[in-house]
């Protein structure tokens, strides 16, 4: 673990979207770090009306829909990714009389669901820190920092693509580009 073999003492962390998964909350929750990581913008299919539409009872695990109709947990599903989502469904009987039907799921299907990551509590929470100064500080340090580094040596040190074969000649090649940018940083620092 990069704490343990550096000593370090990580408090928070900034990342891009692509980390805005359960997983990576859970694992940022359970070593003690906040992350302020830029949420994943999810469309909705057929511009139907948003799960955030519906309000969740953590109590009761349930949803109940914009026309006050529950949504139960039926089962858990695992996608594609490799993460787990439960899924919530609410009765075909109360859905087949529903006046918001067509704006709530569309013509084809016969029922209201709502697939929620496990640990969905964790997103929202994420959610809540991107509204503060906090989460613009280190959002835009991490664009200078990581982000603009790996920019630097894709473009103008031979980052763009791979020259060699092998993870320990392509780590070389890494290793070298860091080493040029970090000379030129010196060379500023001196002058």
């Amino acid at each position: 673990m990069i704490q343990e073999k550096f000593d370090l003492d990580i408090k928070n962390v900034g990342a891009d979207r692509g980390y805005d998964t359960t997983p990576i909350h859970h694992g940022l929750k359970t070593l003690k770090i906040t992350g302020y990581i830029s949420p994943i913008q999810y469309d909705n299919a057929f511009n139907t009306t948003s799960h955030r539409d519906f309000a969740y009872n953590n109590e009761t695990d349930t949803y109940i829909c914009p026309n006050q109709k529950l949504l139960t947990f039926t089962h858990l599903a695992l996608q594609k990714n490799g993460n787990y989502f439960k899924t919530y469904s609410a009765k075909t009987k109360d859905c087949k009389v529903c006046p918001l039907r067509e704006t709530c799921f569309g013509k084809t299907a016969t029922r209201r669901t709502i697939s929620r990551p496990i640990a969905h509590e964790l997103l929202e929470e994420n959610i809540q820190r991107t509204k503060t100064n906090e989460y613009k500080t280190i959002q835009k340090l991490r664009r200078v920092w990581c982000e603009g580094s790996f920019g630097t040596m894709k473009m103008k040190h031979s980052l763009y693509k791979t020259y060699k074969r092998g993870i320990q000649k392509i780590h070389e090649q890494c290793l070298f580009s860091a080493l040029a940018l970090n000379l030129k940083r010196i060379v500023k620092v001196i002058n």
